[in-house]
């Protein structure tokens, strides 16, 4: 490094900043500009083209899935590995910011969500629970904490959930003893369960001390 003259070097970055921009990118810097200075205009324009033509760019949008290959899939996951990750993770976190401040939106997501469980087909139904049961396995701390705060915020559904297990329980009593006796079973089973490993937790904190 001691042979470098850094004086030439100055000189030179001196004069490549007094040079004008490149015609392409004179460009490049004039599209930026515009596009800061009407960014809230585009933004608007695209909001309002997708919530006008939302069934076709949807239809696009799973066309365009459907047509890429497990090659192609492969291949662009190869060539960037973390890019889909990152986008899905911005993305999401868009999608969190507009599910808690969009009502309207939110509501007619949630809709659309049930409307599409309660017409799977067994085959896609087993599939969904699949990849409920992976991911509850795979992540157990995560899983707990997403339905901690579902539970939190939406009583309603809670209550709901309870109700509808009570009916169920008190059917079952009604129509099949021995499913209910079952039931119980796995239920007194899991109490026991939870007991002992308190125990044994308590014990291993005294031991501790």
């Amino acid at each position: 490094m001691d042979d470098i003259d850094w004086d030439q070097v100055f000189s030179w970055a001196a004069e490549m900043r007094e040079q004008p921009p490149r015609p392409e990118v004179r460009e490049k810097i004039r599209k930026h500009e515009h596009y800061v200075k009407n960014r809230e205009k585009v933004l608007q324009r695209q909001r309002e083209r997708y919530r006008e033509h939302r069934d076709e760019i949807r239809a696009q949008q799973k066309a365009y899935r459907k047509s890429l290959t497990a090659e192609k899939k492969r291949a662009m996951r190869s060539e960037w590995p973390s890019y889909g990750r990152e986008v899905r993770d911005v993305q999401n976190q868009r999608l969190r910011e507009r599910y808690r401040a969009d009502p309207e939106w939110r509501e007619r997501k949630l809709a659309s969500q049930r409307e599409r469980r309660r017409n799977m087909s067994p085959e896609e139904r087993e599939r969904a629970n699949a990849r409920s049961r992976e991911y509850a396995l795979a992540h157990p701390e995560r899983r707990r904490a997403t339905v901690r705060r579902y539970r939190e915020r939406h009583p309603e559904a809670v209550e709901r959930s309870r109700e509808r297990a009570r009916e169920r329980r008190k059917w079952m009593r009604e129509n099949d003893p021995e499913a209910y006796r079952a039931y119980l079973d796995r239920k007194n089973a899991r109490e026991r369960e939870r007991r002992k490993a308190k125990k044994a937790a308590q014990t291993a904190g005294k031991e501790s001390t």
